[in-house]
């Protein structure tokens, strides 16, 4: 800018100069000096303690906040435009304790007043500070209470964030996991078979609804209102779908490591079967329940990352990927005639 003010105090008054630069020309080179000028507040608004103005600059606007003995901060103002030094009084901010500092917002010509909130905690280890925003055009206050470091991310923009990485990394699941084909044909009890698809979408239906139940009470969300697509992207819905997930992950797991089923397998006739090594499970003759780690592993990929769960829609024998990963099958239990107790085969795994 061609010309720029600093002031120091002296005694109770202020003084100010200004930087003149002149630019150079064939004639005369470049010069740089300081002018003083006639920048004294008013009287009534100069401290007795030097610790008690603050200087500050924004838009064109030389500021001064001058703070009495009462605790009144007196914010002024001169223009940089012209050469008269003339000050004028912008705003007062009263109750400002002994710790205030000044700072400028320079792009919208504000000026801010910072002080140490008297009511601060006992204890705290750094207090409390009250913001008052004012306007250097008009005077007027835009903002008077608590200093808050508002974070860049809201709450909501957070939890979209973590969506699009889940389902990102459940993207790349799908290229990189290779389940053990170790299973080779799988062979099933001779008194079970697997269950179909429409049996087990019907049961992780039920076991949804279950669990989106207990979250929209947990939440307070009305359990009608999560069927509108503005209760999906609201805070309190994505708080509702999160921890149904997470209902549904832990419950799941707990359910089939202790039954075998869940709720809504159980309704369906369905169970969850562990497959022993290499497959050949026609010498089971009782409930072979998937232990504690299985079943998390199982559960975790079919509601933690729905996209790779899918990919049993186009498995031969309906298998996702959280059954590869945990040996693992879905099937049901009918009476076997007398004389029968062949093994049922299945069929390839086509884990690859």
């Amino acid at each position: 800018r061609p010309s720029r003010r600093a002031a120091l105090r002296h005694a109770v008054s202020v003084r100010a100069w200004r930087w003149v630069y002149t630019p150079a020309t064939d004639e005369d080179p470049s010069l740089a000096i300081w002018e003083e000028l006639d920048a004294t507040p008013p009287a009534e608004s100069v401290p007795a303690s030097p610790g008690d103005v603050r200087f500050a600059v924004a838009a064109d606007e030389f500021v001064a906040g001058v703070r009495g003995s009462d605790g009144v901060v007196t914010v002024l103002g001169s223009s940089l435009r012209t050469d008269i030094a003339a000050w004028r009084e912008v705003a007062t901010v009263p109750d400002v304790t002994k710790e205030w500092s000044l700072a400028a917002l320079d792009d919208v010509a504000r000026v801010l007043v910072f002080w140490s909130d008297p009511k601060n905690p006992a204890g705290r280890a750094r207090p409390a500070r009250l913001l008052s925003e004012i306007s250097l055009a008009r005077g007027d206050v835009f903002y008077e209470g608590p200093a808050v470091l508002a974070n860049p991310l809201s709450g909501s923009d957070t939890r979209i964030i973590i969506v699009f990485l889940v389902v990102l990394l459940a993207v790349v699941l799908v290229f990189v996991i290779r389940p053990d084909a170790g299973d080779g044909q799988i062979a099933l009890p001779a008194n079970a078979a697997l269950a179909v698809p429409s049996q087990r979408f019907i049961a992780s239906v039920i076991d949804l609804i279950l669990a989106g139940a207990i979250a929209t009470q947990v939440v307070g969300v009305p359990a009608l209102q999560m069927l509108t697509p503005a209760a999906w992207v609201s805070e309190d819905g994505q708080i509702v779908v999160l921890l149904t997930l997470g209902i549904l992950i832990i419950s799941g797991t707990l359910f089939e490591t202790f039954f075998g089923k869940t709720p809504g397998k159980f309704l369906l006739g369905c169970e969850v079967l562990q497959l022993p090594r290499g497959g050949d499970a026609s010498q089971l003759t009782g409930p072979a329940r998937p232990t504690l780690p299985r079943a998390l592993v199982r559960n975790a990929i079919k509601w933690g990352l729905p996209p790779v769960a899918m990919l049993a829609l186009v498995d031969p024998i309906a298998r996702h990927r959280g059954d590869q990963l945990a040996r693992t099958l879905v099937i049901i239990r009918f009476d076997v005639p007398s004389g029968g107790g062949d093994e049922t085969p299945a069929g390839p795994s086509n884990d690859r």
